[in-house]
């Protein structure tokens, strides 16, 4: 995270850099911001007029797309302790986490279900999926022995396909 090692990287002068971003806070969000953002909304726009089993599949395919991007997860990554550690990149990260959230509510199909009562369950899915997520492109960035992505991605299509229905049907009961 040193300037002349950012301006060697991207090919452009040091000073250039801190002028279009003003200082690393502002070069890191810069880069948080635009790691998956395009891809999330081409995915919203992919699953959207689908449902049932075609809505899971796109979703799933979304899904495994997103975690797949080992670059863009080694760079968030190789981010997120300087994000930890500051006092104003940590809410700007978690509003971005919070985005996908609500994406992952999108994605699935489900925010016509989404009421005042139930909103905090829809949004603990939206985050465990995103957890799923991260979780599978971490491991994916290991590449630990034995790990299998598209194994993966078919047990959570299983786990979804079977339990989904009950786990909405107790949220829309409360």
């Amino acid at each position: 995270m040193r300037w002349d090692a950012i301006a060697a990287e991207a090919g452009r002068n040091k000073s250039a850099i801190k002028y279009y971003f003003g200082n690393k806070k502002g070069l890191i969000l810069a880069l948080v911001d635009s790691l998956d953002y395009e891809e999330c909304l081409a995915f919203a726009e992919a699953t959207r007029g689908t449902a049932g089993e075609e809505r899971l599949e796109r979703y799933i395919a979304g899904q495994r797309h997103l975690a797949g991007d080992i670059e863009g997860f080694l760079l968030f990554f190789e981010l997120f302790p300087h994000v930890a550690r500051d006092d104003d990149l940590r809410p700007r990260v978690a509003a971005l986490y919070s985005w996908y959230y609500e994406m992952n509510i999108e994605w699935l199909g489900l925010r016509d279900r989404v009421t005042d009562e139930n909103r905090s369950g829809y949004l603990a899915l939206g985050a465990l999926m995103t957890a799923v997520v991260d979780g599978l492109a971490l491991q994916a960035a290991l590449d630990p022995p034995g790990f299998d992505f598209d194994e993966a991605f078919g047990a959570l299509r299983y786990f979804l396909s079977k339990g989904l229905s009950g786990y909405l049907d107790s949220l829309d009961s409360e």
